[in-house]
C-alpha cells in the first residue's frame, strides 16, 4: 500500500506500476466469478479513512472481492484526495482505478472528453448485469449519471438511507405531550398551541418556568431553525441550497412569498419566548447538555435528523427516549411536505487510460451495485459483517427482510462503509431485520426506529419529482462563476432568515430590501449558471 507524500519534487510523486501488462487474460462470462482465468493486479486512488479502513491492503472487503474476481488492488491512499486526483492527472502518472472518494463533476466534464477517463457505455452494455438493473429500476439515475456528451464516466453510490434522505426533521417529548393530554400536532397552528403549553403548564413538573418550547443548534445535522417547520409553507431543498424546478426553470425557494409567510410564523414563535435563542448559536455540545444536565428535562421540541443531535443516544438520563418524530405539518394554505433529497454520490468509481484490462476492472465494479455486493462492501463480507435473515424473519420495512446485520468482531478495518460504488435503493436499505423490544436502542440497531418512524410519519411526503433540483454536470467556467457567488450568497440567505426570525429585521419593512440585497450579491447570475448547466445535461423540459 502506497500513500503520497505531498511537499516533495513531482518527480518524487511517481510511483511504478506494479500491473504485468500484456498478460493473455481472458474475462468470464456477465456475471460469473471469478472475472479472470489468471491473477491480475490493478493500482487503485483512494481516499485516506483512517477511521474505518486504516489498512486498505489487509482490510476484510478488500480481501473478499480478490477472492471472488481474481483481480489483486495495488492501494495508492492519499491523504488529500483531491490534490492526488490533480497531480495524478497533471504529472501522467495515473493508476487504473479511482474509487471511493467522488471525483469532482468539473473533473469529469474535463478529462472525460480527452480520455484520461474512459467512457464506461460500452463496458456497461456488455458486463454490466447489475449496473443495467439499476438503469432500468429507475431511469433517472442513467440521466444524473450521464453526462452532457453523452458517456457515463463513472458510477455512482446510491445510499437511500430514507433518514438522511428525509434528514430535516423535529422531535417532540412524548411524556410532556401525554402528561399535558395534549395530541400529536399536524398543522402548523396545533404546533404554535403545543408550543405554547410547554411554556406555560410546566410538563416537567418541577414547578418552575424553565421549560424551553423549541430548540436546535446551526451545527446540528438538519438542526436549524428554521428548518423542518418551513415545509409547512414551501418545500425546501437545503441540500441544493433552496432551488428548484418551475416546468424546467430554475428557481430558488429563498425569495418567493411562501418563505416570507414562513419566516413570519417563525417570527411569531420567536416573538412569544417560544423559541430558544441559543438555538442560533450553541454548539452540538451545549444543546446536548442542556438536555442532559439538570434534574428534569426541559426540551420540547428540538430540530435534528435524530434525537443524537440534541440529547446522547444511550445516555444514563435516558431522555433520548422521550423523543418522536413530528410527522410533516400542514401549513395554513394546506402545504404539507418535506426537504428531500436523494442519497446520491456521483462517479465514485471511475477507469483511467492507464488501465489495460478496462473491462475487468468495470466489471469488479459492477459486482458492487449487487445487493450483496452493496452489503460485503458497506457492512463487511457476509458471516463477517451480515448474514441472510432466517426466513420468516420481518424487515425494518415490515416486508421479509433479506439480511441481518451482525455484531462487529474487530473494531475498524472489516469493511469499506458507504464510501464507493453501490446500488442501495429503499428496498434494500430497509430489508434488514428489525429489532425487537429494548434492542432499538442499541447503536447497531437504531434504523429499526428511525426508518420505522419515517416509514409510518414522512416516506412518501415530498415534492413532485419534476420539482426536484437534480445534481448537475459543470464545467469549470461555471464552477468558477459559482464559486464566486455562492458561499456569500447561502451566508447572507441564513443570516438574514435568523435576523428576520429573531426581529433585528422586519420582514413586513426589510422584504424588499433583502429582495433587493440577493440581486447585488449575484442570486440571478448564479440561477443563470445553474440554469445553462441543468439544460445543457437534461435538455429543455
Amino acid at each position: 500500500m502506497k500513500k503520497f507524500k505531498f511537499g516533495l519534487v513531482l518527480a518524487a510523486l511517481v510511483i511504478t506500476s506494479t500491473l504485468a501488462y500484456g498478460q493473455d487474460v481472458k474475462l468470464s462470462a456477465p456475471g460469473v466469478f471469478p472475472i479472470v482465468d489468471k491473477p491480475i493486479t490493478l493500482r487503485a486512488l483512494v481516499p485516506q479513512r483512517l477511521a474505518g479502513i486504516p489498512d486498505w491492503a489487509t482490510n476484510k472487503t478488500t480481501l473478499f472481492m480478490e477472492k471472488l474476481t481474481g483481480i489483486h488492488i495495488e492501494f495508492d491512499v492519499a491523504p488529500d484526495f483531491v490534490q492526488a486526483v490533480n497531480l495524478a492527472i497533471a504529472s501522467g502518472d495515473l493508476p487504473d482505478l479511482i474509487f471511493s472518494g467522488p471525483i469532482n463533476s468539473t473533473d469529469i466534464m474535463k478529462y472525460g472528453p480527452k480520455g484520461i477517463f474512459v467512457p464506461l457505455n460500452s463496458y456497461i452494455e456488455k458486463q454490466g448485469v447489475n449496473t443495467k438493473k439499476m438503469f432500468q429500476s429507475d431511469p433517472w439515475i442513467k440521466s444524473v449519471q450521464t453526462t452532457p456528451d453523452g458517456n457515463i464516466y463513472g458510477l455512482p453510490m446510491i445510499n437511500d438511507d430514507v433518514h438522511s434522505m428525509y434528514g430535516q426533521k423535529i422531535w417532540i417529548n412524548q411524556v410532556w405531550l401525554d402528561k399535558l393530554k395534549l395530541k400529536m400536532p399536524t398543522t402548523t397552528e396545533e404546533f404554535y398551541k403545543v408550543l405554547k403549553a410547554f411554556k406555560t403548564q410546566d410538563p416537567n413538573g418541577n414547578g418552575l418556568a424553565d421549560e424551553i418550547p423549541y430548540t436546535g443548534a446551526p451545527k446540528a445535522f438538519h438542526g436549524s431553525i428554521p428548518g423542518a417547520v418551513m415545509n409547512a409553507f414551501l418545500p425546501i431543498a437545503y441540500a441544493r441550497n433552496g432551488m428548484y424546478l418551475d416546468k424546467g426553470a430554475v428557481k430558488s425557494s429563498f425569495v418567493q412569498e411562501a418563505y416570507r409567510e414562513g419566516l413570519l410564523f417563525h417570527a411569531k414563535l420567536y416573538a412569544e419566548g417560544l423559541i430558544d435563542p441559543a438555538a442560533f448559536s450553541q454548539t452540538i455540545e451545549q444543546i446536548r447538555q442542556g438536555n442532559e444536565g439538570g434534574t428534569e428535562p426541559i426540551f420540547g421540541v428540538a430540530g435534528g435528523s435524530w434525537w443524537s443531535e440534541f440529547s446522547i443516544n444511550g445516555g444514563p438520563t435516558g431522555r433520548y427516549k422521550q423523543y418522536v418524530m413530528v410527522p410533516p405539518l400542514t401549513g395554513p394554505k394546506g402545504v404539507k411536505t418535506s426537504s428531500y433529497a436523494p442519497g446520491f454520490t456521483r462517479d465514485t468509481f471511475v477507469i483511467t487510460k492507464a488501465n489495460k484490462y478496462p473491462e475487468a476492472t468495470f466489471k469488479w465494479a459492477d459486482y458492487l451495485m449487487s445487493a450483496e455486493g452493496g452489503w460485503n462492501s458497506a457492512f463487511g463480507p457476509e458471516s463477517i459483517g451480515w448474514k441472510k435473515a432466517a426466513p420468516g424473519s420481518i424487515g425494518i420495512n415490515g416486508k421479509p427482510a433479506l439480511f441481518e446485520r451482525m455484531a462487529a468482531q474487530e473494531a475498524t478495518n472489516f469493511n469499506w462503509g458507504f464510501n464507493g460504488p453501490m446500488f442501495q435503493p429503499q428496498a434494500l436499505r430497509t430489508a434488514e431485520r428489525r429489532a425487537e423490544g429494548e434492542d432499538i436502542w442499541l447503536a447497531s440497531k437504531l434504523m429499526t426506529r428511525l426508518v420505522g418512524e419515517m416509514n409510518a410519519k414522512m416516506v412518501g411526503v415530498k415534492p413532485a419529482d419534476a420539482q426536484l433540483m437534480p445534481l448537475v454536470y459543470l464545467t469549470d467556467k461555471q464552477a468558477s462563476e459559482i464559486r464566486l457567488v455562492e458561499t456569500s450568497l447561502i451566508a447572507l440567505i441564513n443570516e438574514s432568515a435568523v435576523r428576520f426570525v429573531t426581529g433585528s429585521l422586519s420582514i413586513d419593512k426589510d422584504w424588499n430590501d433583502y429582495l433587493a440585497n440577493l440581486k447585488k450579491a449575484g442570486i440571478d447570475k448564479w440561477l443563470a449558471l445553474y440554469q445553462d448547466a441543468y439544460t445543457s445535461q437534461y435538455g429543455k423540459k
